[in-house]
């Protein structure tokens, strides 16, 4: 996969506390995931171009989507109607994917990541519904282009391999507190070359409402890192992890590719926080085993296991409503792409 594609979600010490470190596999426990049943969300006026992820903003669902010319699609959960909007390109109230959607834990508004830009911008929720995005409430510089990062309360956390051969690092929004932290948990086949290492170690992202905890999973290895942010430093909570990445290295004229093989196991797809738990998309899966199943994992934001769910489809991206007690789930199908599972 190339770098600026698949690229997804200074020195200071860090202060690593004790962590429980869990050798097995993040499939552990399994046997006590409860099935559960989704039915296709609709509505009369309900269309979706190409999703791509979802978030839930007290009563609607904010989906990342192409159509039209547009960028992202708003859905009314009380009427089942949508609107299209959010323009693509560089003038006021437009945006250069790929773009991630996040919602602030503790005001409700809307974060938009512009990661080919490293910028990430705060607006009103009313102003994201109306498509209105020319004068941001913030806009902060929070990396280099092509890096994932996060909002976490006052910093921003990014995923970044260096040198140092840490995995992230902890920005505040006056860039003013810079940390690097974060030691990948595996072997990293010996390799010297930053760019690759990198890409080898991607992770999805996602902080709880507070911003004192952050969590990163990987994209292809089973690590599931919590980490506590406490007046600027990092400590590690629990650490989960099994298997490195297998994949293959390839370099060309053309960049550097991380290239996937027959053991590469799919692991963790997307990260939903909410208020009490999150909710992690897992799947489990190698590129020739069947990819009919997904599962969802609850964890409290100390680190701990403490639900599961299973599921019949192929989930992409999850939003959770936990005042409904409601999961939204977005498949890669055509027709029914979003399903409604109850908790």
């Amino acid at each position: 996969m190339k770098r600026n594609v698949f690229c997804f979600i200074v020195v200071l010490s860090v202060v690593l506390g004790a962590c429980g470190r869990k050798d097995s596999d993040a499939r552990d426990g399994w046997e006590n995931y409860h099935e559960i049943t989704g039915t296709p969300l609709t509505g009369d006026s309900l269309f979706l171009g190409m999703p791509g992820s979802i978030v839930c903003f007290d009563g609607h669902l904010g989906v990342y989507d192409f159509y039209d010319g547009k960028i992202f699609t708003w859905i009314d959960l009380e009427d089942k109607t949508s609107r299209h909007n959010t323009r693509l390109g560089n003038g006021p109230g437009e945006f250069i994917p790929p773009l991630y959607l996040y919602k602030d834990g503790k005001t409700g508004n809307v974060r938009i990541f512009e990661r080919s830009k490293g910028i990430c911008y705060t607006y009103k929720l009313a102003d994201a519904l109306n498509g209105t995005l020319s004068a941001p409430l913030r806009r902060d510089s929070v990396g280099s282009p092509g890096n994932q990062v996060v909002p976490c309360g006052d910093y921003y956390v990014g995923n970044q391999m260096s040198d140092d051969k840490k995995m992230f690092y902890l920005l505040s929004s006056d860039r003013k507190t810079q940390l690097r932290f974060g030691f990948y948990p595996g072997d990293l086949k010996g390799t010297d070359d930053a760019d690759v290492l990198d890409m080898m170690t991607q992770c999805q992202m996602a902080a709880n409402n507070e911003g004192d905890v952050v969590v990163a999973a990987g994209y292809m290895t089973d690590m599931l890192s919590f980490y506590k942010i406490e007046n600027g430093e990092v400590s590690l909570l629990k650490e989960y992890f099994s298997k490195d990445a297998d994949v293959n290295v390839q370099k060309d004229a053309a960049g550097i590719h991380v290239v996937p093989t027959h053991n590469t196991l799919q692991t963790y797809i997307h990260l939903c926080p909410t208020r009490s738990f999150l909710y992690a998309l897992y799947w489990g899966t190698k590129e020739n085993e069947r990819k009919e199943l997904s599962h969802i994992q609850v964890f409290d934001w100390k680190g701990n296991f403490i639900k599961g769910y299973s599921v019949k489809k192929r989930l992409i991206s999850i939003a959770v409503d936990e005042k409904e007690d409601k999961l939204y789930g977005l498949t890669a199908g055509e027709e029914s792409p979003i399903l409604v599972y109850s908790l």
